[in-house]
């Protein structure tokens, strides 16, 4: 299993014709501008739990490129069960194509947001939508979403894959065993070659760890799997999310290269419970 690997901008192939290696705008230091700012418009789900919304729109015609979206959920619908999938799409009203799908990003709540910066590259002039499903029905959520650019927008894939959530139940995969030792199977197999990774925790109950969590990505066969990033945040026995520095949480994008057919797994550090923390995975392509 290869690790992931980060080929910096500058390499230069000796005894060769001299060539930059095109690396990703997301794998080195980068600031995003914003197209459009702050989109925000409520969601509300079917009446039958489990079931995708209709797509509402949110921005007309996109007046560029966009590089990325950057999504953030204030949190708490309410009820007892708070699993809940976004997806955005592009496209005409009635053939709009999901650009990500399933996204589990919500817990119960936040002492501050979950910010989530997700590559995808959408033309100017295309139409964005939004639509989502939860495990609870007739569920009303308001999401934001920025939408940005980059310099480096041709390296950034039209669409991401998410592993590790189940339409059937709105929710992302318990994390299960030993804190420390065990890694939670999120995808027995990745249907493409990527560039980097994104690791997102959810909940679903009003319970919690009440603990300082470190959810970390592996790649390779189980009992061979490799460490290749982390995310830190804090869970509450309540079941509210806040970061340990008090910023908004922000999953990183973990770069690298990730081949087709890997096995991604979670390790936690979680005492008890661990159950009670749910994740998933964005796989980032190459463009």
């Amino acid at each position: 299993m290869m690790a992931i690997r980060r080929v910096p901008e500058s390499r230069v192939l000796v005894g060769r014709s001299v060539k930059t290696t095109p690396v990703p705008w997301y794998s080195v230091p980068s600031e995003l501008r914003v197209v459009r700012a702050h989109v925000f418009t409520s969601l509300s789900t079917p009446a039958t739990p489990n079931t995708k919304s209709a797509w509402t729109q949110l921005v007309a015609s996109t007046s560029e490129d966009v590089s990325a979206i950057v999504l953030s959920y204030p949190g708490n619908i309410g009820g007892t069960d708070y699993g809940i999938l976004l997806d955005v799409g592009v496209g005409a009203s009635g053939v709009e194509v999901a650009v990500v799908q399933d996204l589990a990003m919500f817990p119960l709540s936040f002492s501050n947001q979950m910010v989530v910066t997700i590559p995808v590259r959408i033309p100017a002039g295309s139409r964005v939508a939004w639509r989502a499903q939860a495990a609870q029905a007739s569920k009303s959520i308001t999401p934001t979403i920025v939408l940005c650019a980059a310099r480096g927008h041709q390296s950034t894939p039209t669409s991401v894959d998410t592993y590790g959530v189940y339409t059937s139940t709105s929710r992302a995969t318990a994390l299960t065993g030993t804190s420390g030792v065990t890694c939670t199977e999120i995808a027995a197999s990745t249907s493409r070659q990527y560039a980097a990774a994104i690791l997102l925790p959810s909940n679903f109950g009003q319970v919690g760890v009440n603990a300082n969590v470190r959810l970390t990505l592996c790649v390779g066969d189980a009992g061979v799997e490799r460490e290749v990033g982390y995310f830190d945040f804090n869970q509450s026995g309540a079941g509210v999310f806040s970061f340990p520095s008090g910023y908004p949480m922000s999953p990183p994008i973990i770069g690298g290269t990730i081949p087709a057919g890997s096995r991604l797994s979670v390790r936690h550090n979680i005492a008890a419970n661990p159950g009670y923390v749910q994740a998933s995975i964005i796989g980032v392509p190459f463009a």
